[in-house]
């Protein structure tokens, strides 16, 4: 059997006696850090980067429809000041309450939510699932942003009709409310035609902005 020598041996019980840490390079230093230095993380912040500036343009585009988003806020204003009133006389002055205060809350609020579906509709801001449709390509999912559009557009003018006939019927039959203030209903109701006829309005927009892009 072949001597070995005894520089070697050293050497050998050296390394056997090192620690763990002195064995092994320091592996954290060649990690790729979860901020974008890996391909998977630079995917994703660009992914959250890319949704970000996306969400601004909408709001900038839904911030040029003032006069929608005012007329909304002053009939928001009113229902409170409505509301406010009530509160304040209940325990001021219970003989002024107005019987009808909750009547007209809901016909103002009504009215100020189907008046602003056309900002909503205009800055995208519909309640949606876009999980599968990110699970295409870039191209695909252009061609669904457009089908949407086209089915919102078919909905709206769909709910236009239906609503202006409902309207119609209401003014024909002369339909007032049941409380004392006998408000016509078909001032109610056109809240309907006339809401999704400004979402058909900004679909249109829509549907013609994608293809302008397109060229």
């Amino acid at each position: 059997m072949a001597a070995i020598p005894r520089h070697k041996l050293n050497a050998t019980a050296m390394s056997s006696q090192a620690g763990p840490d002195e064995e092994q390079p320091d592996r954290r230093a060649e990690a790729p850090s979860d901020r974008g230095d890996s391909p998977e993380g630079a995917s994703l912040y660009g992914g959250l980067a890319e949704k970000a500036a996306a969400e601004l343009d909408k709001t900038s585009s839904a911030s040029r429809f003032k006069v929608e988003q005012t007329i909304v806020g002053l009939l928001g204003l009113a229902t409170l000041s409505v509301c406010l009133y009530n509160i304040v006389v209940r325990f001021v002055a219970p003989s002024l309450t107005l019987e009808w205060s909750d009547e007209v809350q809901v016909y103002i609020t009504v009215w100020a939510i189907f008046l602003v579906l056309g900002v909503v509709t205009a800055a995208d801001r519909h309640v949606k699932a876009d999980l599968f449709v990110g699970m295409f390509s870039g191209t695909v999912q252009k061609r669904l942003h457009i089908f949407s559009d086209v089915l919102g557009l078919a909905f709206s003018l769909l709910l236009v009709y239906y609503g202006a006939l409902i309207t119609w019927q209401s003014y024909a039959f002369d339909d007032l409310s049941i409380s004392s203030l006998r408000f016509p209903l078909w001032i109610y109701m056109a809240a309907l035609p006339v809401g999704f006829s400004l979402a058909a309005v900004h679909y249109v927009f829509r549907i013609v902005g994608h293809f302008r892009l397109r060229g």
